[in-house]
């Protein structure tokens, strides 16, 4: 039927066990996954090529993975490893929710050789309201985990022309002053090693 046109594609799940993927960027902006080729000549698309392909995913997971993205132009290094991941949705309709949840067991983030994250284990919690037709996706009251320190965030993102606009809003739910320790680069590390930590403190931000 989906073929024919007349019904969606129904993929009941894709399982990737164990995928290791290297993405990486050149200093004159060249993509090693930009591998579609690109032909003057071809032809324009058919009235049965134009007409939208309707696909049902049901299940998409992924197991013991690792992800690498290396981005010359802006210096940025960021990997995930030990990647398990799994999502559900219909992604037949214009409108409809999608449930994610992730973990990495080490997650390294450097941007201009200094290290943000570097090794932190990972866990995020993501359910999104997706509207095909405006392009946007809605998400409320998800929960990300990053070693000890816990931020839940809510908000939007929806494509404007080439740009992307983001309305987010993040706080701490517990805020014992040990979670931020725990996400010290390990550049610093050894300066806090003897280091005795109580009190709280409090995180609220908004990323526009």
């Amino acid at each position: 039927r989906g073929l024919r046109g007349t019904g969606p594609i129904l993929v009941r799940s894709i399982q990737l066990d164990e995928p290791a993927v290297h993405l990486r960027v050149l200093d004159d902006g060249t993509a090693n996954w930009d591998i579609a080729g690109r032909d003057a000549a071809a032809p324009g698309p058919t009235e049965s090529s134009s007409r939208g392909l309707r696909v049902e995913l049901r299940r998409l997971g992924i197991t013991d993975g690792s992800v690498v993205l290396e981005d010359a132009q802006i210096g940025l290094y960021a990997s995930l490893v030990g990647l398990q991941h799994a999502l559900s949705g219909d992604f037949s309709r214009e409108r409809f929710a999608v449930r994610t949840r992730t973990h990495a067991d080490a997650t390294t983030l450097r941007f201009a050789a200094m290290p943000f994250l570097e090794g932190v284990a990972l866990d995020l919690e993501a359910d999104l309201d997706v509207d095909m037709a405006s392009r946007r996706f809605s998400f409320a009251e998800n929960e990300l985990r990053l070693n000890d320190l816990v931020l839940r965030f809510s908000g939007s993102a929806a494509r404007a022309g080439d740009d992307v606009a983001l309305d987010v809003t993040f706080n701490a739910p517990r805020t014992e002053f040990a979670q931020i320790l725990s996400l010290l680069p390990v550049v610093y590390a050894h300066d806090f090693e003897a280091l005795e930590t109580s009190g709280t403190f409090s995180v609220q931000g908004r990323i526009r």
